[in-house]
């Protein structure tokens, strides 16, 4: 045998060997990708979430401010929530999670959202470390709503006023409920049994009906009060509304009533024109009318304006009992957008009472500048 015919036998014997241990090898195949896809089913924004047919979407903004007051009285209870005699400087962080999917019964929806504050010059309780809270969580299925959100007497947010909807139309604030809304070809009735935080099996009741119809709708709303706080007897309260909305120009006029100072009487809550009133009065009023209009000058710069007028306002400590004082309050405002999903909101309110009782404090004026940034 040659040196030639051995080296070729051997270089054979290699390959053959070589083959082998090519062919036996494990080779692992790298998983497949798969990408997030748009969903556009529900409007921008929403993302199928990877394997489901449920979309998502997640959103919020970033808020700073600074604000006056010219109230002398210490306590955070203005139209914007400014004690006077400090820059009343805040923050706010928000995040909205809205999950969606199609199904037999209709579209099912589950919201949350979380909210952060941080203003240590203006609530004691939220302090410097500032508070996170769960300011929504609710399911819907077709028209069926239950959980955590805002009352039925909000008509579906109908009745939301233009500017920085500090005026008060008597929503009251999120509560739990389990509501129905049916819905078609411009007509909406929403029915609702709230939580009424008095820790008894009775609810509140709340119903609406609107109607809409090109830019024009019409609304109405009644609630009932299962207990009244202080007295624990049973009231009731009804609103009626007209709206217009076209792409530059949009007015609301509202008209509201309230036998009680109940959870729905117009002008209930932190920042009504009761607070100027210390102990008095405070528990809302009995009548009441809001005009508010929002007018976009340009793509980017939106002007708001509105005003309130309150026809007796009931006693604080038995809120059956009236007081024939009556109150207004007007806000201005104007938003600029410089860039896309930033906004600045410069705003003045002022408020006041009429003939004002002995003990009643002056009329406040207070300001603010807004910076959000949306996502």
């Amino acid at each position: 045998m040659t040196i030639k015919s051995l080296l070729l036998g051997s270089a054979a014997s290699l390959v053959a060997v070589s083959g082998a241990q090519a062919a036996d090898a494990i080779i692992i195949e790298p998983e497949p990708v798969e990408y997030v896809r748009v969903c556009d089913a529900y409007g921008a924004g929403y993302y199928y979430i990877p394997g489901t047919e449920t979309c998502l979407s997640i959103n919020g903004y970033v808020r700073f401010q600074l604000g006056f007051s010219s109230d002398d009285d210490a306590a955070n209870n203005g139209l914007f929530g400014f004690e006077d005699d400090t820059y009343n400087a805040s923050v706010r962080g928000r995040v909205n999670f809205d999950a969606r999917s199609e199904t037999e019964f209709g579209t099912l929806r589950s919201y949350l959202r979380f909210q952060g504050d941080l203003q240590p010059d203006l609530d004691e309780t939220i302090g410097e470390d500032g508070n996170v809270d769960m300011e929504s969580a609710f399911i819907q299925l077709g028209g069926l709503t239950m959980g955590y959100t805002g009352s039925f007497y909000s008509v579906g947010g109908r009745s939301d006023l233009y500017g920085d909807d500090n005026l008060n139309d008597g929503s009251g604030s999120d509560t739990i409920l389990v509501g129905y809304t049916y819905a078609a070809n411009g007509l909406a009735i929403g029915i609702s049994v709230e939580d009424d935080d008095t820790n008894d099996f009775a609810p509140d009741v709340v119903g609406y009906v609107a109607y809409e119809w090109d830019a024009y709708g019409i609304f109405g709303a009644v609630a009932y009060d299962e207990e009244v706080t202080v007295t624990n007897d049973d009231g009731w309260a009804a609103k009626i509304g007209a709206t217009y909305a076209s792409d530059r120009f949009g007015f609301k006029l509202v008209g509201l009533y309230a036998d009680s100072g109940n959870a729905h009487a117009p002008g209930t809550g932190d920042g009504d024109l009761g607070d100027l009133g210390g102990t008095a009065f405070g528990n809302g009023s009995e009548w009441s009318v809001i005009a508010s209009m929002q007018f976009a000058a340009t793509d980017n710069l939106t002007f708001g304006l509105g005003g309130q007028y309150f026809w007796n306002f009931y006693e604080t400590g038995d809120p059956f009992d009236e007081t024939d004082v009556d109150g207004f309050q007007v806000e201005a405002i104007a938003v600029w957008e410089p860039v896309e999903n930033l906004s600045i909101l410069t705003g003045v309110a002022y408020r006041d009472l009429v003939d004002e009782p002995d003990g009643a404090d002056d009329g406040e004026l207070e300001g603010v500048i807004r910076f959000t940034r949306s996502f």
